[in-house]
């Protein structure tokens, strides 16, 4: 017989949403039904079920959360969190679940792309979102997912269209900072049109002290042609828990480009599935986790290759200190159609503890015949080699094995296309890790 979880915190605030969300389209109120009774039928996952055996979430089902928007806190960043900020980006801000307006900063109208809640949608874009948000449900492997369309107070809605460069960023922030144990949902859907390029960047960060679930769902679609270039950067409180579901679907000769970085929580699990569902569509997946103290941050990748001539490469790297645990586990699909499919996946994991701990479990599953599929998986600690070679030139112990961390984290950083991104995430490497100075 399955085990059964209880979820006593998620039926309180599913009642408190239904008495509350009357004034939802109804469309999005369906959607919330059918995930609740999905939610439901199959519960918090256990450590019995293979994609959950080396993460325990029985906190996260245990804990008498509230929610996030009980608390009404301040309406603006912290100043250390604001200057973590792009200043030339557009930005949605939400502090404790709310839309901070002070903070954000949206195009003044001349620009031709559109940001929406999803309490204002109507006509077209109504249906087109709430059978996107439909349809990831009915995909998702995660009942954090269905949770998240359940329990979610606001989406947002961006809309990029056909033939639109995009040459300000747009980041959306969720900042959670409660003092008492609380729990967002945050959602977000993108819509690229045709031969149109994008940089979205996601930021989640907390109160120093603040114990609380981020729980967020991203919903990615790409037109044929398109390019989008997407940072998530995790960077919450030690005592927070993050898990997150993301799905992009990519068009015809479209282009994905995925950064994740990973420097906060007590546990995060990230599940991410790419389809490549379109012929020449591409996507790169970078990630770096950097776990210290008793950190547990859990990376699922799923990449579906759909159609013939697609290409994908990926690479996670992991640096683990103390008594740190980190997972990788990756997994490559490629249907019978997908021939000549060109799909590479790596992970690296370097352990600067004789007590972090770290499993990497790359798959491929493949039905083609005519692909060139690889993957490979390395768990290790401080190359001696390298470091007796620094320090026969003269450089210090300390500094060497500085030298040669930063460079391992270096080949994800230096991938970063954006130059004040690439800045912010060194800037965060040394201060984990200490400067090479």
């Amino acid at each position: 017989m399955k085990e059964k979880v209880s979820i006593v915190w998620p039926e309180a605030h599913y009642r408190l949403r239904q008495e509350t969300g009357a004034a939802a389209p109804e469309l999005l109120q369906e959607v919330r039904r059918e995930a609740w009774a999905r939610f439901v039928a199959q519960g918090f996952p256990t450590l019995k079920q293979e994609r959950w055996r080396f993460t325990d979430v029985s906190a996260l089902a245990e804990s008498d959360w509230c929610q996030a928007l009980e608390f009404a806190g301040p309406d603006r960043l912290p100043v250390g969190e604001a200057a973590l900020l792009d200043p030339s980006a557009y930005r949605l801000v939400f502090i404790n679940g709310r839309f901070s307006p002070q903070e954000s900063r949206l195009p003044d109208g001349a620009e031709s792309f559109t940001l929406h809640l999803s309490s204002a949608l109507h006509n077209g874009m109504l249906e087109r979102a709430g059978e996107r948000m439909r349809e990831t449900m009915a995909q998702s492997e995660t009942p954090f997912a269905l949770l998240n369309a359940a329990l979610a107070e606001e989406s947002v809605v961006v809309t990029i269209p056909d033939r639109l460069s995009l040459l300000v960023p747009l980041e959306i922030v969720h900042h959670v900072d409660t003092p008492d144990p609380a729990v967002v949902h945050p959602r977000v859907v993108v819509f690229m049109g045709d031969r149109s390029e994008a940089q979205l960047t996601e930021i989640y960060s907390g109160g120093a002290d603040s114990h609380h679930f981020t729980n967020p769902v991203v919903d990615v679609v790409i037109g044929a042609e398109s390019r989008l270039t997407h940072y998530v950067v995790q960077r919450e409180s030690p005592a927070a828990h993050h898990i997150s579901y993301t799905r992009a679907t990519l068009g015809r000769a479209s282009q994905y480009g995925r950064f994740a970085f990973d420097f906060g929580g007590r546990l995060v699990r990230h599940d991410l599935t790419v389809e490549l569902a379109g012929q020449e569509a591409e996507a790169t997946l970078h990630g770096l986790y950097m776990p210290e103290g008793r950190q547990h941050i859990d990376h699922h990748t799923t990449l579906r290759h759909l159609q013939p001539h697609t290409y994908s490469r990926q690479l996670y790297k992991g640096i683990l200190q103390d008594k740190a645990h980190a997972v990788f586990n990756g997994r490559i699909f490629v249907a019978r159609e997908a021939q000549r499919t060109d799909a590479i996946q790596h992970n690296k994991n370097l352990l600067l503890s004789d007590e972090a701990l770290a499993d990497s479990q790359p798959q491929l599953e493949i039905f083609a015949d005519d692909v060139r599929c690889t993957h490979g998986g390395a768990i290790g600690q401080m190359d001696q080699e390298g470091l007796f070679y620094l320090q026969s030139r003269g450089i210090g112990a300390a500094l060497a094995r500085q030298i040669m961390v930063h460079a391992f984290a270096g080949e994800i950083s230096a991938a970063i296309r954006s130059e004040f991104l690439r800045t912010q995430i060194e800037q965060l490497v040394h201060e984990r890790l200490g400067s090479e100075e």
